[in-house]
């Protein structure tokens, strides 16, 4: 059990280092951004894998959604749901303000 709970965990952080990486790529303040909210969240002892996968934004969304409801699942990692909210509303406002520009 105790194994399996430390994979869980080693997956939830791949994720989140992977989806702040792709972040990254749409935009370096975006990334920026996402990693003062997460703050010691973020598990910075852990390279990124998704060093050649392209990426889109609504990729970025999904890996911060998916993150919520792993949180959710697992009580080893409840005590970041609140930095993922705050992560996924910001890309939310970012998305907005994007289309605002484009549509401008």
């Amino acid at each position: 059990m105790r194994r399996r709970r430390q994979s869980e965990i080693d997956g939830f952080q791949q994720l989140l280092v992977d989806a702040v990486e792709l972040a990254g790529r749409v935009s370096p303040f975006l990334k920026r951004e996402l990693l003062s909210i997460l703050g010691s969240t973020f598990p910075t002892r852990i390279t990124p894998s998704a060093s050649l996968q392209a990426t889109s934004f609504r990729t970025v969304l999904g890996m911060f959604r998916y993150a919520r409801l792993e949180a959710d699942r697992f009580s080893s990692l409840r005590a970041s749901r609140q930095q993922l909210d705050t992560c996924i509303a910001t890309l939310l406002t970012y998305e907005n303000q994007d289309l605002d520009v484009r549509n401008h």
